[in-house]
């Protein structure tokens, strides 16, 4: 992921029902707030970052050119690390 996530990366902020939905692992309303058409899985992580996250933000990450990753930000865990939940 090279040196971490930045706000460049940054999508939107979830509405309480979207952050929500993620939370259920509701997998139509995570295909719909993202875009992802193909199976994916839902995973907690804690994920290094640049700027300071925005709570219940919504990024997105291209490795490589070739997969996409999605974090959204459940809480800080340090200046530099979060926790978020990770779809890919």
């Amino acid at each position: 992921m090279g040196k971490g996530i930045t706000k460049s990366m940054y999508v939107r902020t979830l509405t309480k029902e979207e952050y929500e939905a993620v939370q259920k692992k509701n997998a139509k309303e995570i295909k719909r707030i993202t875009g992802i058409s193909h199976d994916f899985t839902v995973g907690d992580f804690m994920v290094p970052f640049i700027d300071k996250p925005i709570e219940h933000g919504l990024y997105k990450f291209e490795w490589n050119g070739e997969k996409e990753i999605w974090y959204i930000v459940q809480g800080a865990l340090s200046k530099e690390r979060v926790f978020c939940y990770e779809i890919s």
